[in-house]
């Protein structure tokens, strides 16, 4: 799928924020890929749709490609962003994992 196809309803709803994903994950038996290209691509139609994007940042590198796309002038301050992690496991089936305990 087009990187515009995959915001395109953002385009079409016009929420007030939308999350532009940098990653590229894993969802249910797919794999998204997110280039940076893919990621201006994406921004393009949510910046053209007047959306504010919000840029969730899982780890050093999402912190650098935000400071690329800032730059670049892909985003435009301030920029909206949400500081993600510890997320729990979940096994095959779907139901959480118990965490080790800390206590020993």
């Amino acid at each position: 799928m087009r990187p515009e196809d995959r915001v395109a309803h953002i385009a079409l709803l016009k929420p007030d924020i939308a999350t532009l994903d940098l990653n590229t994950m894993n969802s249910g038996k797919q794999v998204v890929i997110n280039t940076p290209d893919n990621v201006r691509r994406m921004a393009a139609v949510i910046n053209n749709a007047g959306v504010k994007p919000e840029i969730e940042l899982f780890d050093s590198g999402d912190i650098a490609l935000c400071r690329d796309l800032v730059s670049d002038g892909t985003l435009k301050g301030p920029v909206l962003c949400s500081a993600c992690s510890a997320f729990p496991r979940r096994s095959s089936s779907g139901l959480p994992c118990r965490w080790p305990s800390s206590s020993s």
